[in-house]
């Protein structure tokens, strides 16, 4: 793991809702660990933005929903931006319910519903 990194990143696809100065973007990840997320949007996010999350976690039946802080942005070639979102305030259950799909997704080979990344954890890039 990256020595800067003080959670795992688990190459994970899930879909995001993000909620900023009441417009909702829509996206996936690309990976997430239990500090942050990195996600592709179709939005323009500057540093430090503070967005509103709602993650969908597979086999859950309520998204995760936390505050988050842009920490960096690039553009993606598939079109939009990468954005990687630290966490502010994830809740017990939510780390909980994280850890819980990790581990099960890892078990797996990567597979858990829309989950599609493989069971090692991404490094920075």
């Amino acid at each position: 793991m990256d020595p800067r990194r003080i959670e795992p990143r688990f190459q994970r696809v899930l879909d995001v809702r993000v909620a900023y100065e009441g417009t909702t973007y829509v996206g996936q990840t690309r990976d997430v660990s239990l500090s942050g997320l990195c996600a592709r949007l179709e939005a323009a996010f500057p540093f430090g933005t503070r967005l509103q999350l709602a993650l969908t976690v597979p086999g859950q039946n309520q998204p995760i929903e936390v505050e988050g802080e842009v920490r960096w942005s690039q553009p993606a070639a598939e079109g939009g931006r990468y954005f990687g979102i630290q966490f502010l305030g994830l809740r017990a259950r939510d780390v909980w319910t994280l850890n819980r799909y990790f581990h099960k997704t890892e078990s797996r080979g990567g597979e858990g519903g829309s989950g599609s990344g493989t069971a090692a954890p991404a490094h920075e890039r």
